[in-house]
């Protein structure tokens, strides 16, 4: 499980990390880049226990939105470039700093 983050620091880190500001990714812009983003955040916060239901009103969408987003993030895992921006922005999220 990860270390205990808020979901506003894993906004602000995802934003970051993929460069695109937090009030977009928030957005209904379903362009790979901010899906994957909102995929980072969504699946650092189920590895904390929340539930489909608390991610889909964080990241406002439908828990079975979420449920398939999650579904995703294992296929993308695979990806080094995907999975490096998750641990980076899991990094910054629970440290303050970039990941090297």
């Amino acid at each position: 499980m990860a270390n205990s983050v808020s979901s506003f620091d894993l906004w602000k880190a995802a934003s970051k990390v993929w460069g695109i500001p937090v009030t977009e990714l928030m957005t209904p812009v379903r362009k790979r880049h901010y899906v994957e983003a909102r995929a980072a955040v969504a699946f650092y916060m189920r590895s904390q226990g929340r539930s489909y239901e608390q991610i889909g009103r964080l990241i406002q969408r439908d828990q079975s939105s979420v449920r398939y987003l999650l579904g995703r993030v294992d296929q993308w895992l695979n990806d080094p470039d995907f999975k490096a921006r998750c641990n980076a922005t899991l990094a910054l999220a629970a440290g303050g700093r970039e990941a090297t």
